[in-house]
């Protein structure tokens, strides 16, 4: 199995969800605000990276 950079960047936005979540718990804000930030969170790096992939040209393809 071969790693590509949009695994990275899933992985990545997997991290940045649950940390978030995890400081927001810390915080003591309430279970629905902690859902919703790491929703967001994913949905902000997909959008980034939908964006910069459509923008490159696609050259991920090529083996």
């Amino acid at each position: 199995m071969r790693f590509h950079v949009n695994h990275v960047v899933a992985i990545l936005a997997i991290c940045l969800a649950l940390s978030s979540f995890l400081a927001l718990r810390r915080y003591g804000f309430p279970l629905k605000v902690c859902f919703g930030a790491g929703i967001l969170s994913i949905l902000v790096v997909a959008m980034f990276w939908t964006g910069i992939s459509l923008t490159s040209g696609g050259g991920d393809d090529d083996d």
